[in-house]
């Protein structure tokens, strides 16, 4: 019967470790910034796909100079307005750097995620961009000076003063000097971060559960075989529930892979993207296990020290 007893215990414990390395794993992603932030750093917003975005700058060009409202331009008509195209998108991306979209990245994510943890009411992030306008009209201009006289003439913009003209066009983009996070995204119609909002105080608390369950059921083991072996066998339990959930957590990534394989995407970059993201994310869930594990080998290893003092204080094995 105490034998019974302790193996439903065991099973208990397992299931108690399932729920609570669940709990962790969606803390250390839903509800942890630094998810966020790296997972763009690591799939999104890189280096290489930023250089990767320039490169592909002349066929994104080339594409959109094949829609409907250049269709009556000449091949000259459509040359020149290629070359105006990737003068003002290169000025865009000089002006807005890898460098500052990742650090204005940042911020907003931080505020997004101070509101999820109920930190603050409000959207209160602001990015300023009057000196990026200011910025913006400078490169625009140094792009055009790559323009003949004559090109530039055809476009209607004064060979003398290509920077008048590259303010007047950023004035036209009519940019704010400041953008405020709170204007841009809508929390009323963010029904999913409402839900994460929502659902985090509830989310704490409910963590308490297997916390305490775990209290619980060391309670009733050290009733049962006292302090050694309830490390053994809290320990084992422990152990057993970290090599199940890794086990769990790869088999959701294979699945994953396979699902991605499997569904059709706008290009091999994009696939690329995608499961770098879900790589990032597996190895935020995984090192819940991995700590796991290393607690219950402790636990396990401080049961049998325990033990073995035991036995020696009683005089069951000598001294060695």
């Amino acid at each position: 019967m105490k034998t019974f007893g302790l193996i439903l215990l065991a099973l208990v414990m397992l299931v108690n470790g399932l729920v609570y390395q669940t709990g962790m794993a969606v803390e250390r992603t839903a509800f942890d910034h630094r998810y966020y932030t790296g997972v763009l750093s690591e799939s999104v917003l890189t280096p290489e796909g930023y250089a990767q975005m320039e490169a592909a700058l002349p066929e994104i060009i080339q594409t959109a100079l094949q829609e409907s409202e250049f269709e009556d331009l000449t091949a000259e008509e459509r040359e020149r307005m290629r070359m105006l195209l990737t003068a003002i998108a290169t000025a865009l991306l000089d002006t807005f750097d890898y460098e500052w979209i990742k650090e204005h990245m940042d911020v907003a994510i931080e505020d997004l995620v101070t509101v999820i943890s109920s930190r603050n009411v409000e959207l209160t992030a602001v990015i300023e961009l009057a000196e990026k306008k200011e910025s913006l009209a400078v490169n625009l201009a140094a792009r055009l000076a790559f323009l003949t006289p004559e090109d530039l003439a055809e476009l209607e913009i004064p060979a003398d003063d290509p920077f008048g003209w590259a303010q007047d066009f950023v004035a036209g983009l009519d940019l704010p000097d400041q953008l405020l996070l709170a204007e841009v995204v809508n929390l009323e119609s963010a029904e999913a971060l409402l839900f994460v909002t929502e659902a985090r105080p509830t989310f704490r608390l409910m963590m308490m559960i297997p916390l305490a369950v775990f209290l619980l059921l060391y309670y009733l083991f050290f009733k049962m075989v006292g302090h050694a072996k309830t490390s053994l066998w809290m320990g084992g339990s422990l152990l057993v529930s970290a090599l199940l959930f890794m086990s769990m957590l790869g088999a959701l990534w294979g699945l994953a892979v396979a699902g991605i394989a499997q569904t059709p995407l706008d290009s091999p970059d994009m696939a690329t993207m995608v499961l770098t993201a879900m790589r990032f994310t597996a190895a935020r869930m995984m090192t819940v296990p991995l700590i796991t594990a290393a607690l219950a080998i402790a636990m396990i290893i401080g049961g049998i020290y325990q033990k073995r003092v035991g036995l020696k204080s009683e005089g069951e094995i000598p001294p060695s």
